[in-house]
């Protein structure tokens, strides 16, 4: 798979078990199945699971509480000599209850944003920072952080960074676990053919089979006169 697992980075910040290596794991996941030798279906919902999670759209609690369910009984069915770990503990037990109590999508809460600053940080503090003194450096620092989170001055390269980052589409079994917007009234559809039947439509009833006919023969007259 070309992963470069539990070593430390060049830049000494950290080894390489971060989101980058995990996602390019689960996205073979049959792959990876080989590898562990962890049971493929139990790697496909921990990959549902985490991409569910990670999404920005709001989740249905009770349909993601029942998928974990089916999760934790895959997890027990061929690892019941292993004890689960807490991690793995609080996302099939308790995320159902913390979506529940969110007022936003989970996914909004993700710390994406704030470790992409790092690498900004990094090169402000090298070449757009006063070096004289801790003080200044700093300063300066949070001063060029203060101009580049402006609305404005971020919205000039909005397209470009949306351009650049690539979002695959989700699988079917994620779609499922979303809550599906509530329309309003007047965008609701008849969903049966009771409702179909009870509404007016009005129907031309001087159009017979008849006129039908000497309409296309009219029409065929005029293609041989042609």
């Amino acid at each position: 798979m070309g992963l470069h697992v539990d070593k430390p980075k060049a830049n000494g910040s950290g080894n390489t078990n971060d989101g980058n290596t995990a996602r390019r794991a689960f996205s073979r996941t049959d792959l990876l199945a080989s590898i562990t030798g962890i049971n493929i279906d139990f790697l496909k919902h921990l990959h549902i699971i985490l991409i569910a999670l990670s999404s920005e759209f709001e989740i249905d609690a009770q349909r993601f509480r029942d998928y974990c369910i089916k999760t934790s009984e895959l997890f027990f069915q061929n690892y019941e000599w292993y004890s689960m770990s807490a991690t793995i503990h609080k996302i099939l037990v308790h995320s159902s209850q913390i979506i529940e109590a969110s007022v936003v999508p989970v996914g909004v809460l993700a710390e994406n944003a704030s470790d992409a600053r790092n690498k900004f940080y990094k090169k402000d503090r090298t070449g757009h920072a006063r070096k004289d003194s801790r003080v200044h450096n700093i300063l300066d620092m949070y001063h060029r952080a203060m101009d580049s989170s402006d609305p404005y001055i971020s919205s000039l390269c909005l397209q470009e960074r949306t351009n650049s980052s690539k979002k695959l589409p989700f699988p079917r079994e994620v779609i499922d676990l979303f809550k599906m917007p509530e329309l309003p009234p007047e965008l609701l559809l008849p969903s049966t053919s009771h409702e179909a039947s009870s509404c007016n439509y009005s129907y031309d009833s001087d159009v017979s089979l008849e006129s039908i006919n000497n309409y296309s023969l009219e029409l065929e007259a005029a293609e041989n006169e042609d």
